[in-house]
């Protein structure tokens, strides 16, 4: 990492109790450093513009640069992206707390199996964005809305096995601003 102080912040923004209750990863995903990678995926993506989005190719590489130009911007907004995170997975944690990112069965009325990336990508960041643009849906709707997404057409269409994140998060991204916002 090329700038300590910001290798520090976002450590300390991995360890957040809510985030790593809600994201519940096995000891060897933890160990592979994938909560470091999902915070940076918070960070790049969550607020990130629609379009700019759609024009990304690999996302490994795209995520590697961003964070770099993050990690080197001395007006980067720290505070404000800190902020966010902490309260999106504080709330998150609340409300949905180790089954966040795991899907629901409607048949079985609970949550199964383990962390969807998917997931992720439409809840947490679609939670951020709208917490941050003042336009998140009332508290008591999250749950109910966060386990429908498995119906929806985009989502079953979009986050399938095998789907590379250059092609879902251009369909994932804008379904999670819209599933969570206020109407």
């Amino acid at each position: 990492m090329i700038n300590k102080s910001f290798y520090s912040w976002l450590s300390k923004m991995k360890d957040d109790s809510y985030f790593a209750n809600t994201i519940s990863l096995s000891d060897r995903f933890v160990a592979e450093a994938y909560d470091t990678e999902l915070a940076v995926r918070f960070l790049v993506l969550s607020l990130v513009d629609e379009s700019e989005i759609k024009s990304v190719g690999d996302i490994g590489p795209y995520l590697t640069e961003e964070v770099t130009k993050i990690s080197q911007n001395k007006r980067y907004q720290k505070k404000m992206y800190g902020d966010l995170f902490a309260k999106t997975f504080k709330l998150i944690d609340q409300i949905l707390s180790d089954d966040a990112f795991r899907r629901y069965s409607d048949t079985k009325g609970r949550h199964e199996g383990g962390f969807k990336l998917s997931h992720f990508e439409v809840i947490a960041l679609g939670i951020a964005y709208n917490i941050s643009n003042e336009t998140l849906c009332p508290e008591e709707e999250i749950m109910v809305r966060a386990r429908t997404i498995h119906k929806d057409k985009t989502f079953n269409k979009w986050a399938v096995s095998g789907m590379t994140a250059a092609r879902r998060l251009p369909h994932l991204l804008p379904l999670g601003r819209a599933l969570f916002k206020q109407e």
